[in-house]
């Protein structure tokens, strides 16, 4: 009983971990893990797998205005709004 329930929770964690590690290179580094992701496509055409290949092909993205990762989140391409500066106000504690 205790072996399943062990067997069962480091499937679970594994998965989590799994999941978690492929969510960070998505988002972190996404060059690199279209990169991979691609090899692992071709590797998969080639070993009689074509189907299942074709359908992990990643998706070309348009670059941004940097034409390096294509993610447009980094700003870099638009002019940064102006904010005023405002200052700081500390306020004592009510008691």
């Amino acid at each position: 009983m205790t072996t399943a329930y062990a067997l069962t929770q480091a499937f679970v964690i594994g998965g989590v971990v799994a999941w978690s590690a492929y969510y960070a290179s998505r988002r972190l580094l996404p060059t690199a893990s279209r990169r991979a992701q691609a090899r692992v496509a071709m590797w998969l055409e080639g070993h009689g797998l074509s189907r299942v290949g074709e359908a992990l092909q990643p998706v070309q993205t348009t670059s941004g205005g940097c034409g390096t990762s294509g993610c447009s989140t980094c700003g870099a391409c638009a002019a940064p709004a102006q904010s005023e500066a405002q200052p700081l106000v500390f306020r004592p504690r009510a008691k």
